[in-house]
């Protein structure tokens, strides 16, 4: 498999005559030309980023997509959404497993677009969980990316030398040996997530679980990855529980889950968890409130139980600062 190519594309197919299909007509008598149009605009915005599907995962991005690029109410977008998927414009399935909006036309347009690229060298990637079409032996240099249990997902090619189709008297042995695949995937997987004690609690943290939100434990299992290899495990180690301690202390509001870790096409640099020093602010926000305290009392007092020697130091520098301006 030769290079691999960015996920997104730079145009895309469209038929004329998609204006008569009867779901677009309806969505047009719904919401009037709004609706249209931020359907068009999921669309080139997916086609643009992720190639075949639009990512909902991120609150913070999904309404930056509504108010910059489609200029419109959050609240509106919201029920554009629904709409389609609604009258399948997306997929119900994938929306409600993976929160994101994607069709089999969306996936054989992606397709379509990087056939030459691909027919030159160029490589792909695609999802195995999001997949809605069969991936044909012409259909060269895609990458299939494993889903949680890899090789029991029913939405794979079945009609290629890879993946033969199967006559119907040897279904009930299929569903069978299918079965104990799953169940064996899903052993495995438990056995592994039960060793995850720091990765789960950092799930925790975000309101979340290991049984209901798989998909952020595996965004974090990749985080921790990615740090361990860079030599950087211990450093984040301490940058979370500074940052917890410092939100629980100042009462500031923590940043959504993916906008704390980043993306992960880009390493995790992007993220909310390495834009300060979150030790040295701790550090400023205790000397801040137990000087406060002081105040508050008339003098030294309790409030210095919670200041470690370091911090007490330098509340002391701070303050002959103060009386020396004085």
């Amino acid at each position: 498999m030769g290079r691999k190519a960015e996920p997104g594309i730079s145009y895309y197919y469209t038929k004329c005559e998609h204006i008569q299909n009867r779901k677009i007509k309806l969505l047009f008598n719904e919401f009037n030309s709004d609706g249209y149009w931020i359907w068009k605009c999921i669309l080139s915005t997916a086609y643009a980023t992720k190639g075949y599907y639009f990512d909902l995962n991120d609150e913070d991005e999904v309404e930056l997509f509504a108010t910059e690029t489609c200029k419109k109410d959050l609240d509106l977008v919201k029920k554009v959404i629904q709409a389609c998927i609604r009258r399948d414009l997306f997929d119900k399935e994938m929306f409600d497993k993976h929160h994101i909006l994607t069709s089999d036309g969306m996936q054989e347009t992606y397709l379509d677009a990087t056939r030459e690229r691909r027919r030159k060298g160029t490589s792909i990637e695609m999802e195995e969980d999001y997949l809605l079409i069969k991936i044909l032996p012409s259909d060269v240099n895609i990458l299939i990316l494993p889903g949680i249990f890899p090789g029991t997902n029913d939405n794979l090619p079945r009609n290629n030398s890879e993946y033969p189709q199967q006559n119907p008297q040897s279904k009930v042995k299929e569903s069978k040996v299918k079965e104990s695949k799953v169940n064996d995937a899903c052993e495995d997987f438990s056995a592994e997530v039960q060793d995850l004690n720091f990765e789960k609690d950092i799930l925790k943290y975000f309101g979340f679980n290991e049984i209901a939100n798989i998909d952020k434990l595996r965004i974090i299992m990749a985080f921790v990855y990615v740090q361990k290899n860079s030599g950087r495990l211990e450093y984040f180690e301490n940058q979370f529980n500074s940052y917890k301690e410092y939100k629980d202390l100042s009462g500031e509001q923590k940043h959504n889950f993916f906008s704390y870790f980043g993306k992960q096409e880009n390493q995790f640099s992007d993220g909310h968890w390495d834009d300060a020093n979150w030790g040295e602010k701790l550090t400023q926000e205790k000397i801040k409130q137990a000087a406060q305290q002081e105040k508050n009392s008339g003098g030294p007092g309790r409030s210095e139980k919670i200041l470690s020697t370091y911090e007490k130091l330098q509340l002391a520098r701070q303050q002959e600062e103060l009386h020396g301006n004085q």
